[in-house]
């Protein structure tokens, strides 16, 4: 379902990682061994299995991904299993790692969506066995498993600029554009324009209140029911093609009281009690910090709150020790406009990509 965006809409996109997964579960088993699925390619020292919870085989997949691929952030690696599973979801055996010599190369796998009828799907193979068909291989395992599945009849897919062997891959298979997000940066050290600074110095005028994230969780004991019906409210106005980006209360409370969350690098804004504007910042690998949300209500917009959250938060980037700060748009999302008259520039443009089928159709064909 696509949304219309508010015509003075200020929502940020939420960011994009790995995978658009927003929670962190339980701890699972890493003792069990994969489960060989086919010989991949005939070759007797190539194989492709089903990753089932192993901690060395999560952490592989990790790497590949990330040395191949654009990340809004790194994944530490000691909560690499929880990552991937919460990343699942239903789709428990929709992870396939392909190996060779016992070194993973590929791998593709099912993600869940805020839609119960629509799975995505993310996978790599590394430069070296492109072109082989490894990737149609595991698309079409994918889509086998997706067979179990009957409810989901939409699959869709991710690829960028900086990749463009991913981009021809979807649309060979059929894959339809629905989507792009430009993915930009800011670094830290960057000179502020001084209409930016004069917008901050007004919301600062007024009797607005800023507290950081941590501070409104010790102080408030609806804090997680008050700020996550703010994120739902205003991530109305995204303008995502590809569905609606909710969460379920249970799952964001889950990510925020999790380790790759730190409350505070989070700052809201509240006018007495309520809240009318959140920026919210990852935490920082490599020198970089991703922006996750930015949202500011509908009734306090065109102030230069969200002006003033992006300075704030240049500000905070630089204090917990970020170079650069990272942030996530689709293309007719109006704060991408803010963003690069702020001063992001843009460093990768995704695009997203979606294919369907009846639910009584064969997925043998794709």
């Amino acid at each position: 379902m696509q949304r219309s965006p508010r015509p003075m809409s200020v929502t940020e996109d939420p960011g994009a990682s790995l995978v658009k997964t927003s929670a962190f579960g339980e701890t699972f088993d890493n003792s069990r061994q994969p489960k060989t699925l086919i010989l991949a390619g005939g070759q007797t020292n190539m194989k492709t299995i089903q990753w089932d919870g192993q901690n060395a085989l999560a952490r592989a997949v990790i790497d590949l991904f990330e040395k191949n691929m654009p990340s809004s952030h790194a994944v530490p690696r000691d909560t690499a299993v929880d990552f991937l599973r919460v990343a699942q979801g239903p789709f428990t055996d929709g992870t396939l790692l392909l190996q060779r010599d016992g070194v993973v190369f590929g791998f593709g796998m099912l993600c869940k969506t805020p839609l119960a009828n629509m799975a995505d799907v993310v996978g790599v193979i590394h430069p070296d066995h492109r072109r082989q068909g490894h990737g149609t291989r595991v698309l079409n395992q994918l889509r086998e498993i997706l067979s179990d599945y009957p409810q989901v009849n939409r699959l869709r897919g991710i690829g960028f600029d900086s990749n463009p062997e991913g981009r021809k891959f979807f649309s060979h298979h059929g894959f339809s554009v629905i989507d792009e997000v430009c993915w930009s940066e800011w670094d830290t050290h960057s000179d502020v324009p001084r209409w930016a600074r004069d917008k901050m110095q007004q919301v600062d005028d007024e009797s607005f209140q800023y507290v950081r994230g941590h501070e409104f969780k010790n102080a408030r004991t609806d804090w997680a029911q008050s700020w996550w019906r703010f994120v739902e409210k205003t991530a109305e106005d995204v303008p995502s093609k590809g569905g609606p980006v909710s969460v379920a209360f249970e799952e964001w409370c889950t990510f925020m009281e999790s380790s790759q969350t730190d409350l505070s690098h989070s700052l809201l804004v509240l006018e007495k009690e309520a809240i009318i504007g959140v920026i919210s910042l990852g935490l920082v690998v490599d020198g970089a910090v991703n922006i996750n949300y930015t949202g500011v209500a509908s009734t306090h917009r065109r102030l230069g709150i969200s002006t003033a959250l992006k300075l704030k938060a240049l500000e905070l980037a630089e204090a917990i020790g970020a170079r650069r700060l990272v942030t996530q748009n689709h293309r007719d999302n109006p704060i991408l406009a803010l963003n690069q008259r702020l001063g992001f520039q843009q460093m990768n443009l995704m695009t997203e990509y979606l294919i369907e089928w009846a639910h009584s159709s064969s997925h043998d064909d794709a």
